[in-house]
């Protein structure tokens, strides 16, 4: 069985109330069954990111050429 849940995280600095955390707990009785899903999610979370910061140099890149 598979279980998980979201719990928001409190932030304690102050200023950062804008900042969004987010803690992710789950309970398994198959390790081997979670791993390439996590694997996997964190895969496509790098190449989005990835995909991100590179889309932002390639738009900063004509105002940093002038």
């Amino acid at each position: 069985m598979l279980q998980s849940s979201i719990i928001p995280s409190v932030n304690a600095f102050t200023g950062k109330e804008n900042e969004m955390l987010q803690q992710i707990i789950i309970h398994t009785n198959n390790i081997q069954q979670l791993k390439p899903i996590v694997k996997s999610a964190l895969d496509r979370e790098f190449k989005l990111l990835n995909f991100a910061i590179e889309r932002t140099r390639q738009a900063l890149a004509p105002f940093e050429a002038r």
